[in-house]
C-alpha cells in the first residue's frame, strides 16, 4: 500500500505534523499525545458560485490559497488568486457576531451539535498555528481546539445522491456502484469527471442550481449583516483542517476580490460564466448594492447571453 499521501495529524494542538526533517520530540509530541495517521487528500464537496456542487479531492494539509490554486488548476479557472474558500453561512451567522452563536445554541437547545462547539476561527488560530493569523481582531477571546470526530450520517458515505444533489463515492474505490449518475446532471458533477473524460466546458454554460442550494441561500437586511457576512472566509496562510473543515463538508469556492484582471474570452469562458452566476446571486440576494440602472443593464446582459 501506498503511504505517500499520509501524514500525521495532532487533533490537540490542531496542526500538521509537516516538518519531515524534526521529530516528535522537537515537535513537542510527548508519549501520552493523540496523534492521527491519516491522507493529506480527502474529498471535499465544493460549491462553485453558479451553486453547482463538485465532490473533489483536496489537500487537507497545504495553506487554503494553495488548495484552491489546484482546485482551480482542476476547473480551469485562471487567477485562482482571486478566489478563495468560505464556509456555507446560517441565518443565525447575521443575527450575531459569530463567537456568541455557539453560546446561543447552548442557551436554546441545551447542548452543541456532535457534543462539539463550532469552529470559530476568529479565536483559535492564533494560539493553535504559531504560522498563521495573528488573530489581532479577537485576541482576547478563548482558546477552541478541533477534533476530528464526525456524526454517524458522515462517517459511512454512500453512492447515491446526497440532500444537495452531490455524489458520493463509495470509500476510496473507483467505481460507483450503479449504471450511471443522476438527473441531476447540470447541477451535480464528480472529480472523476473532472479528472477522466470530462469536458469543462460544461461550467461555462449557465445551469438550473439544485433547489436545496437555492434553500440555503441567505439574504442580509442590513449593513451589519453583511459585514457578518465575512465571518465566511477562510484564513489563507492556514490549512484546510486546522480550520475545523473535516471529510464531505462543504466550503463555496468565491470571488473574494471584485479587481478582476486580464479577462480574456478565449481562455475564460468558464471563468466569465462564473463571475456572471456570482454577480446574479449576489443581486438576487441583495449582497451587493446597485442602482436601478445598473440592475437593467445586468438583465439586458443575462437577455442576450440566451
Amino acid at each position: 500500500m501506498d503511504w505517500s499521501d499520509h501524514a500525521l495529524w495532532w487533533p490537540e494542538k490542531n496542526v500538521w505534523l509537516s516538518r519531515t526533517r524534526s521529530t516528535l520530540d522537537q515537535c513537542g509530541v510527548h508519549a501520552d499525545a493523540l496523534l492521527y495517521f491519516t491522507p493529506m487528500h480527502k474529498f471535499l464537496k465544493v460549491q462553485l458560485p453558479d451553486l453547482r456542487c463538485l465532490e473533489m479531492k483536496v489537500d487537507f494539509s497545504i495553506k487554503t490559497f494553495s488548495a484552491v490554486v489546484h482546485v482551480c488548476k482542476e476547473l480551469g479557472i485562471r487567477h485562482p488568486e482571486e478566489l478563495s474558500f468560505s464556509k456555507p453561512l446560517e441565518p443565525n451567522h447575521l443575527k450575531y457576531n459569530y463567537k456568541d452563536i455557539p453560546k446561543k445554541k447552548i442557551e436554546q437547545n441545551g447542548t452543541t451539535r456532535n457534543g462539539l462547539l463550532a469552529p470559530d476561527t476568529n479565536t483559535f488560530i492564533a494560539n493553535s498555528s504559531p504560522g498563521g493569523s495573528t488573530g489581532s481582531l479577537e485576541s482576547n477571546q478563548p482558546f477552541c481546539t478541533v477534533t476530528p470526530t464526525r456524526g454517524p450520517s458522515a462517517s459511512t458515505p454512500i453512492s447515491s445522491p446526497g440532500s444537495t444533489g452531490t455524489w458520493r463515492k463509495n470509500g476510496y474505490g473507483t467505481d460507483f456502484n450503479g449504471s450511471g449518475y443522476s438527473q441531476t446532471m447540470n447541477t451535480s458533477l464528480s472529480f472523476e469527471q473532472l479528472n477522466g473524460t470530462f469536458d469543462n466546458s460544461i461550467l461555462a454554460q449557465s445551469a438550473s442550481p439544485n433547489p436545496e442550494a437555492k434553500k440555503c441561500l441567505i439574504r442580509p437586511r442590513s449593513l451589519i449583516e453583511k459585514a457578518r457576512m465575512n465571518v465566511a472566509w477562510l484564513d489563507s496562510s492556514l490549512s484546510i483542517m486546522e480550520q475545523g473543515i473535516r471529510e464531505h463538508d462543504m466550503l463555496c469556492l468565491r470571488f473574494k476580490f471584485y479587481g478582476f484582471y486580464d479577462l480574456n474570452t478565449k481562455y475564460d469562458l468558464i471563468r466569465i460564466n462564473q463571475i456572471y452566476e456570482q454577480a446574479k446571486w449576489q443581486l438576487l440576494n441583495e449582497e451587493i448594492d446597485c442602482t436601478e440602472e445598473e440592475m437593467l443593464m445586468f438583465a439586458a446582459l443575462q437577455v442576450s447571453s440566451f
